[in-house]
């Protein structure tokens, strides 16, 4: 977006370096190392456009509610502009893809146990809408094709999830009380039932 926008000015924050090299970063674009909730490093007011995507595992659901929203808010300029895109794994009751229902439930249920909602994104415009600070909220809802009946994008999504889920697996197989070996072999069975369940990953998208 920095290159299709010269003029503007673009600052990216993440909690861990994984930044690109310095003779890759465009001149308008910087990055910045930071724990969104010890709060933003920017005073009221900086930015016409704040976007955040992809959280809903890593912050707890109080934490959506009672500070990170307030914390966009107060960044933006008044008539600027907040998104905030995430996404659901859906998976229909009687798609045959039993050991994908599996780790489903048992990773919302290892979020849950710490306080995550694993399907926040429906909630996200309530907290929009409480905040009285924000006009003219719009909700957006997208079903991606996971594998490769998706084509060339479903299969990006589909290791892109899978990826996710493998770098739980120290965490996840103790709360699934199975070893690795078990874990890799479900991963597996996984991926298999992506292919031929058809299942999608909702996205949902509030401006």
């Amino acid at each position: 977006m920095s290159c299709d926008f010269p003029s503007a000015i673009f600052v990216g924050l993440d909690i861990s370096p994984i930044f690109p090299p310095e003779q890759k970063k465009p001149p308008n674009a910087t990055f910045l190392q930071a724990n969104l909730l010890d709060g933003l490093p920017f005073p009221d007011g900086t930015f016409d456009f704040v976007y955040q995507r992809f959280m809903a595992s890593a912050l707890e659901e109080s934490q959506w509610r009672d500070d990170v929203i307030a914390e966009l808010v107060r960044v933006v300029k008044p008539g600027g502009w907040i998104e905030l895109m995430e996404l659901d794994v859906v998976c229909t009751e009687d798609a045959n893809a039993p050991t994908y229902q599996r780790f489903n439930r048992s990773l919302m249920d290892f979020l849950a146990d710490r306080g995550i909602n694993g399907l926040i994104s429906s909630k996200l415009e309530g907290y929009l809408e409480s905040t009285q600070q924000l006009t003219d909220i719009q909700c957006e809802e997208r079903s991606t094709q996971i594998g490769q009946w998706g084509g060339r994008l479903g299969e990006m999504m589909c290791v892109d999830l899978l990826e996710g889920v493998a770098a739980c697996k120290p965490a996840l197989s103790q709360f699934m009380n199975i070893t690795y070996d078990e874990f890799d072999s479900m991963l597996q069975t996984v991926r298999m039932e992506v292919d031929s369940s058809q299942l999608c990953c909702k996205t949902h998208r509030q401006v």
